[in-house]
Protein backbone atom coordinates (compact mmCIF):
# COMPACT_ATOMS: atom_id res chain seq x y z
CA UNK A 1 0.00 0.00 0.00
CA UNK A 2 1.24 3.50 -0.85
CA UNK A 3 1.19 4.89 2.69
CA UNK A 4 3.30 2.12 4.19
CA UNK A 5 5.80 1.85 1.33
CA UNK A 6 6.64 5.48 0.67
CA UNK A 7 5.09 7.78 3.25
CA UNK A 8 5.14 6.43 6.83
CA UNK A 9 3.91 9.80 8.14
CA UNK A 10 0.57 9.32 6.34
CA UNK A 11 -1.94 7.86 8.76
CA UNK A 12 -4.83 7.25 6.39
CA UNK A 13 -5.81 7.52 2.72
CA UNK A 14 -9.13 7.97 1.00
CA UNK A 15 -9.98 7.84 -2.68
CA UNK A 16 -12.54 10.32 -3.98
CA UNK A 17 -13.69 10.05 -7.58
CA UNK A 18 -16.05 11.67 -10.01
CA UNK A 19 -17.12 14.87 -8.23
CA UNK A 20 -19.78 15.93 -10.72
CA UNK A 21 -23.40 16.80 -11.36
CA UNK A 22 -25.40 13.65 -12.17
CA UNK A 23 -28.95 12.85 -13.15
CA UNK A 24 -30.48 10.23 -10.87
CA UNK A 25 -33.98 8.75 -10.64
CA UNK A 26 -35.21 8.57 -7.06
CA UNK A 27 -37.76 5.83 -6.50
CA UNK A 28 -40.39 6.94 -4.01
CA UNK A 29 -42.14 3.59 -4.11
CA UNK A 30 -42.36 0.63 -6.53
CA UNK A 31 -44.35 2.64 -9.07
CA UNK A 32 -43.28 6.27 -8.64
CA UNK A 33 -39.90 7.75 -9.48
CA UNK A 34 -38.72 11.33 -9.77
CA UNK A 35 -35.79 12.62 -11.83
CA UNK A 36 -33.26 14.71 -9.91
CA UNK A 37 -29.88 16.23 -10.57
CA UNK A 38 -27.36 15.97 -7.72
CA UNK A 39 -23.78 16.94 -7.11
CA UNK A 40 -22.18 13.59 -6.30
CA UNK A 41 -18.83 12.03 -5.50
CA UNK A 42 -17.76 8.46 -4.99
CA UNK A 43 -15.57 7.64 -2.00
CA UNK A 44 -14.06 4.51 -0.57
CA UNK A 45 -14.89 3.05 2.83
CA UNK A 46 -12.06 4.94 4.57
CA UNK A 47 -13.75 8.32 3.92
CA UNK A 48 -15.22 8.44 7.42
CA UNK A 49 -11.82 7.80 9.01
CA UNK A 50 -10.60 11.13 7.62
CA UNK A 51 -13.78 13.19 7.33
CA UNK A 52 -16.43 13.10 10.01
CA UNK A 53 -19.88 13.64 8.55
CA UNK A 54 -22.68 13.73 11.08
CA UNK A 55 -24.92 10.71 10.46
CA UNK A 56 -28.50 11.59 11.37
CA UNK A 57 -30.30 8.43 10.23
CA UNK A 58 -28.96 5.10 9.04
CA UNK A 59 -25.61 3.43 9.42
CA UNK A 60 -22.34 4.50 7.80
CA UNK A 61 -20.88 0.99 7.95
CA UNK A 62 -23.83 -0.49 6.06
CA UNK A 63 -23.78 2.25 3.43
CA UNK A 64 -20.02 1.92 2.97
CA UNK A 65 -20.12 -1.85 2.45
CA UNK A 66 -23.42 -2.42 0.64
CA UNK A 67 -23.82 -2.32 -3.12
CA UNK A 68 -26.05 0.50 -4.40
CA UNK A 69 -26.10 2.32 -1.07
CA UNK A 70 -25.65 6.05 -0.73
CA UNK A 71 -25.10 8.65 1.94
CA UNK A 72 -26.91 11.93 1.31
CA UNK A 73 -26.84 15.28 3.03
CA UNK A 74 -29.70 16.38 5.23
CA UNK A 75 -30.60 19.14 2.77
CA UNK A 76 -30.82 16.61 -0.09
CA UNK A 77 -33.01 14.35 2.07
CA UNK A 78 -35.32 17.28 2.78
CA UNK A 79 -35.53 18.25 -0.90
CA UNK A 80 -36.37 14.74 -2.07
CA UNK A 81 -38.25 13.13 0.83
CA UNK A 82 -39.48 16.23 2.76
CA UNK A 83 -38.57 14.53 6.09
CA UNK A 84 -35.00 13.15 6.33
CA UNK A 85 -36.30 10.15 8.30
CA UNK A 86 -38.16 9.06 5.16
CA UNK A 87 -34.90 8.78 3.19
CA UNK A 88 -34.07 5.38 4.66
CA UNK A 89 -35.44 2.37 2.87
Amino acid sequence: MLKSWQYPEIESLCRIAYPAERSINVWLNEEEKLPYSFKTMEVDSSYRQIFTPKIIFGDWKQAATSVNSVVITESTARNVFKDPANAIG
